[in-house]
């Protein structure tokens, strides 16, 4: 459902006048091609593959380049129902709820541990953006 819905995103970057964060994890979804190549590659090993982590974005670290990155956010497969919890990332959710959080803070869902005087435009960026 996430790539029929959402396709892959990539809003890693910033805005020189923002500041106060060092870490905003904005939202990254990696392409499906790739993820879909991670699947082909588990499945090609056959039972001796072992559970299956279908990575879907880098972490925090990685995605702002900063060094000590860890492991990638992802999901097992088979998932165990339809909102499989998305493993590796900090609000130790599952995907749809890490999609909401994501969406509260404008894509960038680590403005959650912001400094109070942080300069990012929130208002701004959320402005006409709806829930789900």
């Amino acid at each position: 459902m996430l790539y029929r819905h959402v396709g892959s995103v990539d809003f890693a970057g910033g805005h020189p006048d923002w500041e106060g964060c060092e870490c905003p994890n904005p939202l990254v979804i990696w392409p499906l091609g790739g993820v879909l190549e991670q699947a082909r590659d588990w499945a090609s090993r056959g039972s001796r593959a072992g559970p299956c982590l279908l990575a879907l974005s880098p972490d925090c670290s990685d995605k702002s380049r900063q060094p000590g990155g860890g492991p990638p956010y992802g999901i097992r497969v088979p998932p165990a129902d339809r909102d499989p919890p998305l493993l590796n990332e900090w609000h130790d959710t599952t995907l749809l709820d890490y999609l909401r959080i994501v969406c509260k803070w404008a894509g960038f869902p680590g403005l959650e541990r912001a400094d109070a005087g942080h300069t990012w435009p929130l208002s701004a960026l959320t402005k006409g953006l709806k829930a789900f």
